[in-house]
């Protein structure tokens, strides 16, 4: 064992044989070689890092500028430990999707290599609604029942015989 210290009764390194080599701040481990790398005891600060191989952030990460992924399909998993669904975002041959990745990794929002967005399932607004263009509704469902429906339902708190239930305004300018 190699041990220097900056006064007496005070660690600064110790090397063992073989083993560890331990770097001391006042007399405090903050940096400790092991067999599977570098342990660090407190805050990194670091001009720049690259990291080859995994990663594991057991708390939070901060990120205060970009932050780029790259590969030929680049994704982010988010696993959330106390409840499901899981999701991940994914990047594969020009499209972009967010994967429910408990239920078969279900496509839940996709953007397509043209631009076209889609959403399988229900989809819900708050709010208005603008876009120019057509609006096509097309149900592919081959039972007798009647479809695609369009429906306006309006949830008044203080219904009267008068109200506006709604409407299809036809406009032109």
């Amino acid at each position: 064992v190699i041990n220097l210290q900056p006064k007496s009764g005070a660690n600064g390194v110790i090397a063992r044989y073989e083993g560890a080599v331990e770097l001391y701040h006042n007399n405090v481990k903050k940096i400790e070689t092991t067999a599977y790398g570098l342990n660090v005891t407190g805050t990194t600060d670091t001009d720049g890092l690259v990291v080859s191989g995994v990663s594991t952030f057991s708390n939070r990460a901060t990120i205060t500028h970009d932050l780029t992924i790259s590969g030929t399909a680049p994704r982010v998993i988010f696993t959330d430990t106390d409840n499901n669904p899981d999701y991940r975002i994914d990047v594969d041959g020009g499209s972009f999707s967010i994967q429910d990745t408990t239920n078969g990794n279900a496509n839940r929002f996709v953007i397509n290599n043209a631009g076209n967005v889609t959403i399988p399932g229900n989809f819900d607004v708050i709010g208005n609604i603008a876009g120019f263009g057509d609006l096509t509704l097309t149900d592919t469902t081959a039972d007798s029942a009647a479809g695609p429906e369009f429906k306006l339902f309006r949830n008044s708190a203080s219904p009267a015989d008068a109200d506006y239930l709604g409407q299809i305004k036809f406009a032109g300018e």
